[in-house]
C-alpha cells in the first residue's frame, strides 16, 4: 500500500508500481509506501489463530497464499525500495506499536 496525501492505493506487483510512479511524476504528486514486514511463520501462525474459513484452516494454504505473494509483490516493493520510496515497518510488533511507528514516520516525514 502507498500513502497519497491521505489516500491508499495498492501496487501489488512491478508493473502497477512502475505505472503508479509515472503516474505520480505527471501529477506531481508526492507518495511514500509502507512496507509492513512480518516473516512467513508470524503470518502463519496469525492465520492459524483467526481461521475465519475453512480455506485459511491449514498450513500448507497459508504459506502457498505466502509464496504466491511474495513472487507477486517482491519485485514491486524492491522498485519502491529502488527509487527511494519505501519504508519499512516491523509489522511483527502489537498493533498499536505498528500504528505508532508508522505515525512516527508520517509526522517526521511531513506525510500527514
Amino acid at each position: 500500500l502507498l500513502h497519497d496525501s491521505g489516500h491508499l492505493v495498492q501496487g501489488r506487483d512491478r508493473e502497477q508500481a512502475e505505472v503508479i510512479e509515472r503516474a505520480t511524476q505527471w501529477l506531481g504528486r508526492s507518495y511514500t509506501v509502507f512496507n509492513l514486514e512480518v516473516g512467513d511463520d508470524e503470518v502463519v501462525r496469525r492465520s492459524l489463530a483467526r481461521k475465519r474459513d475453512a480455506t485459511d484452516a491449514t498450513e500448507k494454504v497459508v504459506r502457498t497464499r505466502l509464496a504466491e505473494y511474495t513472487r507477486r509483490t517482491e519485485p514491486a516493493i524492491q522498485y519502491f525500495r529502488s527509487i527511494g520510496k519505501l519504508i519499512d515497518v516491523n509489522g511483527e510488533q502489537a498493533p498499536e506499536q505498528v500504528h505508532a511507528a508508522v505515525m512516527d514516520h508520517v509526522s517526521t516525514r511531513g506525510l500527514a
